[in-house]
């Protein structure tokens, strides 16, 4: 028997509509003392709208540590709790847009707010990762969050967005937010000064997720992963080629791919692995770490010339 995935469900309205209504009966799903009931896709969306709304914000992430957002499928719980919520800021991940698409058709509820509504998105560098093996269309490279400045923009839709829901505290929000957007720039500017000196450099990665993070201080990524999947040998043997020349010592990977072939990659330039994680909680330290661990390895680069 074929199992059947939450988006085969969801394409079936009355049987989805009854799942949800019994899941939220079941569960009492309600943000509680009056709090808004606030949803996003992955943790660092979820400090932003803790910085913002603090006590007054209940708060629920759909992908779990070490979950990979281009694999997910969200369950009939996640899709109850969805259709229950105040308010859902979407990513721009690419699970989302079927979801959206099905949840607003069953529930009026339903409130999905495009925080990257005024960002000019760069073209992805990945491709696939579709369900059921159907090849997924390309869109846009959404991992905006990498860049600060991008995030003050994404923030700055939260914002608005929980002030019109919850207009009493508005000025909570934006006194929040400005703490938020001063932080933002701090951290900007640590990052900018760390990799000042490599400007121009290349950064080897499994996964071509820092395009943002490299276009704002002046960097390029180079991945092993070509249109979602390991790379062929032509691709590969390009790749290492260019990684020797350079003198990288690092391939960076995350945990939620596999690292079997960057470390054979690494043995191959006499480097090694060394994880990055652009789905952290904790964003603003976790961006200073990312961007220590890089400037470690472009400094050992630049020393070998």
């Amino acid at each position: 028997m074929k199992k059947r995935s939450i988006i085969d469900i969801v394409s079936r309205p009355g049987l989805f509509f009854a799942l949800v209504m019994m899941l939220l009966y079941a569960t009492g799903l309600s943000a509680e003392g009056g709090r808004l009931s606030v949803w996003v896709g992955i943790e660092p969306q979820a400090y932003f709208v803790d910085r913002i709304g603090g006590s007054l914000v209940d708060i629920g992430v759909l992908i779990q540590p070490g979950q990979s957002h281009e694999m997910y499928d969200p369950t009939p719980k996640d899709i109850a709790l969805l259709s229950k919520s105040d308010v859902y800021f979407m990513a721009g991940l690419p699970f989302e847009k079927g979801l959206v698409e099905k949840l607003s058709g069953v529930t009026s509820r339903f409130n999905p707010v495009d925080v990257k509504k005024g960002i000019a998105l760069r073209p992805s560098e990945e491709h696939g990762h579709a369900h059921d093996g159907a090849e997924e269309e390309e869109g846009p490279d959404p991992h905006t969050w990498l860049d600060p400045q991008l995030v003050k923009t994404e923030a700055r839709q939260m914002c608005d967005a929980l002030k019109r829901l919850d207009s009493a505290h508005a000025a909570t929000f934006e006194a929040n937010y400005a703490s938020f957007a001063r932080d933002l720039d701090r951290v900007d500017s640590t990052i900018a000064a760390m990799l000042a000196p490599y400007a121009g450099g290349v950064i080897y990665v499994y996964h071509p997720a820092y395009g943002y993070f490299t276009d704002r201080y002046q960097l390029r990524q180079a991945a092993v992963e070509v249109e979602g999947k390991d790379p062929g040998a032509e691709h590969l043997g390009a790749f290492i080629d260019q990684a020797r020349k350079d003198r990288a010592g690092t391939i960076f990977v995350q945990q939620e791919y596999s690292a079997r072939t960057a470390e054979a990659v690494a043995r191959e330039i006499g480097g090694r692995v060394a994880v990055l994680d652009p789905m952290a909680h904790d964003y603003l330290e976790n961006l200073v770490r990312m961007a220590a661990s890089i400037a470690e390895d472009l400094k050992s680069r630049k020393q070998k010339r």
